[in-house]
């Protein structure tokens, strides 16, 4: 199972959130005398109600196979209890089954309890809408407190995320952290040493490592004529960096909508920049360089060509550096080595020579709603607060016990407390922590814990992570349309982005030809005819109620 795959390697795949959408009364706005920060307990001051009180939570059981589900079984739970004061009865539902399960009690208002995960934002929005959420913008800035202040030293606008275009919140959404774990080019160590090549810069002279491993040959010493210099799971995982060094706003959720400096929106589609990301494409492809099956490559199959030690190069998330590795031949032998180099942003005349990395400012997954019937919003409300962004239950859910299973250095830095028994360590298996079916904040914290025991991924990253750019869409990745544009992007959309889908993997391939004025000039016209002109009205929209 790909799931179970991801999860066993990396250690830290979760479903995060997007966002659910609803209506709301005067009548439910809370009372501000109730909402000061002030301790209900001086002697607990981490509770959240004098006395303990029970909220339902209805959750699915977990996306990875061999995951415990959330339970009060589990020590994180019976912990966060104690903190909060705040008694948890669940309300677990398979997750084969869930979609369909949560669907149907959203449609008619019962069996909700007062905290659910809604599954994915078209739920959530039509109960939203009917009246069965809870809009908890009015209790924002008084019961989420910890995660404004979390989001504002990030510097990440989250109250953007959750806000539809009429003011309301209706769902918590989760989030990754947004410059860590990122998608970069990874580079086989063992060939760029062979080859005496330094890890590049700039376009030109990724080129010419990429070209310099194809001229190579035989860089894996099998005997066969195998190796694939460059390969990604996909061919949006191979645009997700490549086309930064083009100069545009490429990353996961891609719309391909920016803004130039004047505020003024246009389509990356019809881009300089974008036909000469797949002009350059299509000449790796036919000088052999870029994978031959890169139009239908998935992790899985990647994984395969790696543990044959075939792969030169690839693009996906930086924690693959590791776990592809560690399947290599080489990391047979010692798991935790390096061999795969991580690498920078490329510069290049397409982005004025400065190499930079889009940052993750978007939700991801799984909305997190509190039902309309709630009989304690504002503390429902609070919980949330807490388990989403409190500092030490983010500690807690991530690293464990200090002194138990984790101790802190000098200088700030986690170390982990091995298991006396020799296994591995894992936060889910020692307190239950790890698998959070709710809304969660995938930290820094959290996406580096794993990475403690290979010190070369902590330093690359951090050379990444510090001394380049990181840039925010230029566009929001809004996760909330209005009304007007909701009904233009559903009218247009679907047909658009299936032309898209088609044009951008046949033009590295060779089936159409970018360099072709006449090929290009007809590409650009059937996109017009198939919306781009109303679709870039809608996210100029976007950008003018959300830019700063």
């Amino acid at each position: 199972m790909a799931k179970k795959f991801l999860a066993t390697i990396l250690a830290l795949t979760m479903v995060l959130s997007l966002v659910a959408c609803g209506s709301k009364t005067e009548s439910d706005t809370p009372d501000d005398s109730q909402t000061d920060n002030t301790p209900v307990n001086s002697e607990h001051p981490t509770w959240l109600t004098d006395e303990k009180v029970t909220l339902t939570v209805t959750t699915y059981d977990s996306v990875t196979d061999g995951v415990e589900p959330p339970s009060n079984d589990q020590r994180f739970w019976q912990w966060l209890e104690d903190y909060t004061n705040v008694h948890i009865e669940w309300n677990i539902i398979p997750y084969a089954g869930y979609e369909e399960v949560i669907k149907t009690r959203l449609a008619s208002g019962t069996d909700l309890g007062d905290i659910i995960n809604v599954y994915n934002i078209d739920n959530g929005q039509d109960a939203g809408y009917n009246g069965i959420l809870m809009d908890m913008a009015p209790y924002w800035d008084s019961c989420f407190t910890k995660t404004n202040a979390y989001f504002e030293e990030e510097g990440t606008d989250y109250t953007s995320l959750v806000t539809n275009s009429n003011g309301e919140i209706y769902s918590l959404v989760g989030t990754v952290e947004p410059i860590e774990g990122h998608i970069v080019i990874c580079y086989n160590t063992e060939w760029m040493k062979k080859l005496n090549l330094e890890v590049p810069k700039t376009l030109d002279e990724f080129t010419a490592v990429l070209q310099a491993m194809k001229d190579a040959g035989d860089l894996n010493g099998d005997g066969k004529d195998n190796e694939i210099i460059l390969t990604s799971p996909g061919i949006s995982y191979l645009y997700a960096v490549l086309g930064n060094a083009f100069g545009l706003e490429c990353y996961s959720h891609w719309d391909a909508f920016q803004a130039d400096k004047n505020g003024v929106v246009s389509s990356e589609y019809v881009s300089d920049g974008y036909r000469n990301m797949m002009i350059y494409c299509n000449e790796l492809y036919d000088a052999g360089i870029l994978d031959p099956e890169i139009a239908t490559m998935s992790s899985s199959a990647m994984s395969e060509k790696a543990a044959a030690d075939r792969v030169g190069c690839f693009i996906y998330y930086s924690a693959f550096a590791i776990s592809y590795g560690a399947m290599t031949s080489a990391g047979a032998q010692d798991p935790t080595g390096e061999y795969y180099t991580i690498g920078v942003p490329l510069a290049s005349k397409w982005n004025n020579n400065q190499g930079y990395f889009i940052r993750r400012d978007q939700a991801s997954s799984t909305p997190t709603a509190i039902s309309a019937e709630c009989k304690n919003p504002e503390l429902a409300c609070k919980w949330l607060d807490t388990l989403f962004a409190d500092p030490k239950v983010i500690e807690v859910r991530t690293c464990g016990f200090e002194g138990e299973h984790f101790n802190y250095a000098a200088d700030g830095s986690v170390e982990l407390i091995m298991p006396a028994d020799g296994s591995d360590w894992d936060i889910q298996s020692m307190i239950g922590g790890g698998q959070i079916t709710l809304a969660f904040i995938q930290t820094k914290q959290q996406l580096l814990v794993s990475k403690l025991q290979y010190p070369w991924y902590l330093e690359e990253y951090a050379n990444i992570r510090d001394n380049y750019e990181w840039r925010s869409p230029s566009v929001a990745r809004v996760n909330y349309f209005s009304e007007e544009e909701q009904e233009t992007i559903d009218t247009y959309k679907p047909d658009f982005f299936t032309y898209i889908k088609e044009m951008r993997t046949g033009f590295p391939t060779g089936k159409f030809d970018a360099s072709d004025d006449a090929v290009w000039n007809e590409y650009c016209s059937t996109l017009e005819k198939l919306g781009l002109k109303e679709l870039t009205s809608a996210y100029q929209s976007v950008y003018d109620r959300t830019a700063d």
